[in-house]
């Protein structure tokens, strides 16, 4: 429901830059054009490196918060100029390697260049789209008249209460919840 209130404009500034640039990447490899199933591949693995840099991120973020306070400068420095930058790097580069090292099709040095921009713009393109649709959920609740908090179901009717108070009680103990 949530998504009738994302902005057409929104989505079209999300995907717009991307698009434009894979077809100027693609159209500037002149020498022999890229298989078109290999590039969709690698749009789709940038997609996918998104959920694994995720998981790393909340990993990553769970080790570093045992061992600094999580509004300290030392966690702050350490969680986005180490751990995010090596998850969403570390995780496009890996895909990228496992897809096309050992390809027939990677037979130029620029090929190189073509793939790690697919790689890389799927996961811009899905990253922005995430965006899009985190403003249209908070139109959504704010449409309503609702108050907008940072805490997830504070203001969701649950419909199976056993499975709602569970998961109220794991929110609850999770860190920053009173914050």
């Amino acid at each position: 429901m949530f998504l009738l209130y994302m902005n057409p404009i929104l989505i079209a500034a999300a995907v717009v830059p991307a698009v434009f640039l894979l077809i100027r990447v693609y159209r500037a490899d002149r020498l022999e054009p890229e298989p078109s199933g290999l590039l969709l591949s690698l749009i789709l693995r940038g997609v996918f490196a998104t959920v694994i840099a995720m998981v790393l991120e909340e990993l990553g973020s769970a080790l570093l918060g045992s061992v600094y306070a999580e509004n300290s400068l030392p966690y702050n420095v350490i969680m986005y100029f180490v751990i995010v930058a090596f998850s969403e790097e570390g995780a496009k580069y890996i895909l990228l390697r496992r897809r096309t090292w050992r390809s027939d099709a990677f037979n130029c040095q620029f090929d190189g260049v073509v793939y790690a921009v697919f790689v890389s713009l799927g996961f811009a393109l899905w990253e922005n789209l995430g965006y899009v649709a985190m403003y249209g959920l908070y139109k959504f609740k704010h449409g309503f008249g609702g108050e907008i908090f940072h805490q997830l179901g504070c203001w969701d009717y649950p419909i199976d209460e056993d499975k709602y108070n569970r998961f109220t009680a794991y929110e609850i103990n999770q860190k920053g919840y009173y914050e």
